[in-house]
């Protein structure tokens, strides 16, 4: 599922929206059908930080990291081709959330059966309109 979160008032990059983010990101990772929720307050990054590469692997960096440049750690979100028009726009007004949900068997069955009489609905809607079916009633 996605999410988008756009801030009217003030820029995506701002204090006030990357805290709402962050806190929004540990909220729905909180639920206990959500298996994980990537946003920009914890995409990976590699250049703001400003580290070598073997300091990286144990301890990866996000924009709400002490160490890292908040105005580098922008400029590598907006120019990566990775996040760029995925986890943020390219006028970076608005950021999105992936959420992934967790496999629900019964949901999916559920899913399944609406799909298939939607399906079924719209093909006789078809036969209808084109005068390939006459309903009997």
């Amino acid at each position: 599922m996605i999410l988008t979160l756009s801030d009217r008032n003030k820029d995506v990059f701002s204090k006030d929206t990357l805290n709402l983010i962050s806190n929004l990101t540990k909220e729905l990772n909180e639920i206990d059908s959500v298996e994980s929720v990537t946003s920009l307050t914890n995409i990976p990054l590699v250049t703001s930080a400003q580290k070598p590469l073997t300091e990286l692997i144990n301890n990866i960096p996000n924009i709400l990291s002490a160490d890292v440049d908040k105005n580098l750690a922008k400029e590598e979100i907006l120019s990566s081709p990775i996040y760029k028009d995925l986890v943020i726009s390219s006028d970076a007004k608005t950021t999105a959330m992936q959420i992934i949900i967790k496999e629900n068997s019964k949901f999916n069955k559920t899913v399944a059966v609406i799909w298939k009489n939607f399906i079924n609905f719209l093909k006789v809607l078809y036969l209808y309109h084109f005068g390939l079916f006459y309903p009997h009633f």
